[in-house]
């Protein structure tokens, strides 16, 4: 059996104080940022047909540049960490697109080997 998947980016819930109207309990939805600007998020849906489903998208186009790569940029996933795993797998594969322009905010990480072009 693998390991399973271990998120690299920094996860915090994106309102922690706040309650979920269906459930009672706290809102499922959370964020990692890098450079202070949102990078990918996961929701957990909690009413209708897609309850028990956790959402995934990728960085604001504005703030990373998204490319059109090909890349889906959001899906849906059976578990927390299946969502974290394709959020993460697309923000790194946007980090290292040699067709996405340099980004308004300097990340200078790991990610971005090349956000210092001019």
């Amino acid at each position: 059996m693998t390991e399973p998947y271990q998120p690299k980016l920094n996860w915090q819930p994106t309102w922690p104080d706040s309650v979920c109207h269906h459930t009672g309990g706290p809102v499922q939805m959370y964020s990692a940022k890098v450079a202070g600007r949102q990078a990918a998020s996961i929701r957990k849906e909690t009413a209708g047909q897609r309850a028990g489903i956790w959402v995934w998208s990728g960085p604001h186009a504005y703030h990373f540049n998204r490319v059109k790569c090909g890349l889906r940029d959001r899906g849906v996933e059976p578990t927390a960490r299946l969502a974290v795993q394709r959020a993460e797998e697309y923000f790194f594969a946007l980090m290292a697109s040699p067709l996405r322009p340099p980004v308004p905010v300097l990340i200078d990480n790991e990610w971005d080997p090349d956000n210092n072009r001019k």
